[in-house]
């Protein structure tokens, strides 16, 4: 195991402790803990904080600014797991099983009927959600 001591300097530039290796190696390892938050605050690589969020909030961070809506009666498993939030590929395939053995969606909160789909989901993405009747 690795033991850091810190290094007593003089005015002098002697040091007090056991040996100069052990005075580069503190010295060594003060100046990269102050140069290594700088490094990694430039744009050449990922944000820490980017890489921290969570896939709820990178899916909140990827509809803002841009607001997508599906159809219930026309849209993929995938239009509705990559646009709805909280709606994944299995809840996805629910809605068009429902949509299958029950017919076209009516309105929006018919989709409250389907399996694993509650209220909160409906409310989310009552913006994201369109019902078009299809045409006989």
């Amino acid at each position: 195991m690795l033991k850091l001591r810190s290094p007593v300097l003089h005015a002098d530039g002697a040091d007090s402790g056991k040996g100069k290796g052990q005075a580069t190696a503190s010295m060594l390892f003060l100046a990269l803990s102050l140069a290594l938050p700088n490094a990694m605050s430039d744009n050449s690589g990922p944000s820490l904080s980017f890489a921290a969020a969570s896939a709820s909030q990178q899916a909140q961070a990827r509809f803002e600014g841009q607001q997508q809506s599906v159809d219930l009666n026309s849209a993929s498993a995938e239009q509705r797991a990559s646009v709805l939030v909280g709606v994944g590929a299995a809840k996805a395939h629910a809605i068009i099983r429902y949509r299958d053995e029950v017919g076209p969606f009516r309105s929006v909160e018919e989709l409250e009927e389907v399996k694993g789909i509650g209220p909160s989901i409906v409310k989310r993405n009552k913006t994201r959600i369109r019902v078009k009747t299809p045409e006989s």
